[in-house]
């Protein structure tokens, strides 16, 4: 393993140790005197909403042309068709979350325990998340550190949604049950990541990016505009999410010019030879 190697898998088990403390601290931070579990909501909303819109969805659209002229599918080599099965998968995802949602807010309306059912299907659905998002910060570090740094701020704003739904939805099972296997996931996603790490990007890794997204939006709907605490930071939501748009137009920029600076010292080098 060369030094390179070394940094990308030390910054890839650094990012995924950060996600595995938050589900152990998070019950201590929650207890915390002056925590406002509100407004940490609409922060982590707007940096992940701004996440979405300005990394995410570029990077997904951006992967649609190479992966349509290497599918061996035959109706996906139209890129259209391919546009239309990725925002589909995005979709559905959107849909079948927000459906889960709406299923526990009613049976918590009514002093009533969701079933065990919804529970189980909403943490598969958050776990598979999970495990697509940690699995692919190897190769994230092997492209840039940056981005490696705003999809695992991203998890951590997602993991902070999830089980504030579920806590509300589900406390002792998810408590007791749901919190091991958050953690779970998370290690079994890291440990994907470095066994595949130099995987292509395939019509099936598109959809999942497009399902996480989904997924995302939904945490960040419901946990913003009165799904689950009834009120809304909108002032704190907003300035999240342009503080997160200048944080990654400023990590584009500097991304640029170091990849300039690269150029400059391989023309420089080529000349010398």
């Amino acid at each position: 393993m060369d030094f390179i190697n070394k940094a990308n898998f030390l910054a890839t088990t650094i990012a995924t140790l950060i996600l595995l403390f938050l589900p152990i601290a998070l019950p201590i931070i929650r207890k915390m005197p002056g925590f406002n579990a509100s407004r940490t909501s609409s922060i982590g909303g707007g940096m992940a909403l701004a996440a979405v819109f300005v990394f995410m969805l570029p990077d997904v659209i951006s992967k649609i042309h190479g992966v349509a002229a290497e599918t061996n599918i035959e109706f996906l080599k139209n890129e259209g068709h391919l546009m239309f099965v990725v925002f589909a998968t995005f979709l559905f995802a959107f849909c079948t979350m927000y459906t889960l949602e709406k299923i526990a807010l009613e049976s918590t309306k009514l002093n009533i325990t969701p079933s065990k059912f919804i529970f189980f299907l909403h943490m598969t659905i958050l776990c598979a998340m999970l495990v697509t998002l940690v699995s692919a910060f190897p190769t994230l570090a092997n492209a840039s550190h940056y981005a490696l740094g705003i999809v695992c701020s991203l998890a951590v704003f997602e993991i902070f949604l999830e089980e504030t739904a579920l806590l509300k939805h589900f406390n002792k099972l998810y408590s007791s049950v749901g919190r091991y296997l958050v953690l779970l996931a998370l290690i079994a996603g890291w440990a994907l990541g470095i066994k595949f790490e130099n995987h292509e990007t395939t019509v099936f890794t598109l959809m999942f990016q497009a399902f996480v997204i989904g997924m995302i939006l939904t945490a960040v709907i419901k946990g913003e505009f009165d799904l689950i605490n009834q009120s809304s930071n909108y002032k704190t939501f907003i300035t999240s999410v342009l503080i997160k748009t200048l944080i990654i137009l400023g990590i584009i920029f500097i991304e640029d010019a170091n990849l300039a600076k690269k150029g400059t010292q391989e023309s420089n080098h080529t000349l010398e030879q």
